[in-house]
């Protein structure tokens, strides 16, 4: 209707991907509060949405313009689907735990989110235990097509978490390194998709 675009930034806590627990995401506050407005003014519209550095770091700031239309919003009703199945996903990765991890179960991080040139492009990813069924996840993030025209889920780099034993042999060479400068050996399992994982 004419109305300039009202622009909002959100701030949360920075932490690593892996440890997603420990930060606040600005995204999720964001989205929360448009569907909140939307509410309010089913007409709201979403102009743009930006924020994040990269898809391994919890974001600390999203910012988004929004302004008055004369229908409802399909943006909006998108990002409000891509957070119900981010909810969704950690209540059934809580499912599948092993407490010798910390923390004790797959982990997932969205990153980045930015206004792409044939819609909204969102980044994240996970971080795998072994115990967790990879197919089940895919299954999952598929219903976002279903539920979304237009929307789809691109796995860019898939890395199958790695089971290093203390036995072996990059261990025992790390252990007697470590222990050549007098620093301490503890042994601890990480989740994640990178050469370091589960045993660091």
């Amino acid at each position: 209707r004419g109305q300039d675009p009202s622009r909002r930034v959100f701030t949360g806590k920075a932490a690593h991907g892996a440890m997603p627990h420990l930060g606040i995401n600005a995204f999720f506050k964001a989205i929360d509060w448009l569907v909140a407005e939307r509410a309010k003014n089913p007409h709201l519209q979403l102009g743009c949405i930006t924020g994040g550095i990269v898809h391994n770091i919890v974001p600390e700031r999203c910012e988004v313009e929004v302004m008055d239309g004369d229908h409802p919003c399909p943006r909006i009703s998108f990002l409000q689907e891509f957070l119900r199945l981010v909810r969704d996903s950690e209540r059934f990765l809580a499912e599948q735990r092993d407490v010798r991890f910390d923390p004790p179960m797959t982990t997932g991080n969205v990153g980045v989110i930015r206004d792409g040139p044939e819609g909204i492009d969102i980044e994240f990813d996970y971080r795998l235990i072994p115990a967790t069924a990879l197919d089940r996840l895919m299954t999952h993030w598929g219903e976002l097509a279903r539920h979304c025209p237009g929307g789809k889920v691109e796995v860019i780099r898939s890395n199958p978490p790695m089971n290093t034993l203390e036995t072996s042999e990059i261990a025992r060479y790390v252990t007697q390194s470590l222990q050549a400068v007098g620093l301490p050996t503890d042994f601890l399992h990480k989740s994640g998709n990178t050469e370091g994982t589960i045993l660091n």
